[in-house]
């Protein structure tokens, strides 16, 4: 994305460009590998952040901060395959 001037491959602009930005400086102090999982396939991780996304978007359709909701979450260890 970076690349392309921050435009996607139709030369619209990027959105949530800050977020992405943030993403990268925090990618780079870590050692981080990425795996494709279907959603709602029972995936321990993913139905964990997807529990975490509805809490809060919950908080959220409550007025509260959406963030504070995960502040006091622990990640769970899940096995590397």
């Amino acid at each position: 994305v970076e690349t392309l001037g921050w435009q996607t491959a139709n030369g619209d602009p990027v959105k949530n460009r800050d977020v992405i930005e943030q993403l990268d400086e925090l990618l780079a102090r870590h050692q981080v590998s990425w795996r494709k999982v279907r959603g709602h396939s029972g995936d321990p991780g993913n139905e964990w952040v997807d529990a975490l996304a509805n809490r809060a978007m919950d908080a959220l359709a409550r007025g509260g901060d959406g963030a504070a909701a995960q502040r006091h979450s622990v990640a769970p260890v899940f096995p590397i395959d």
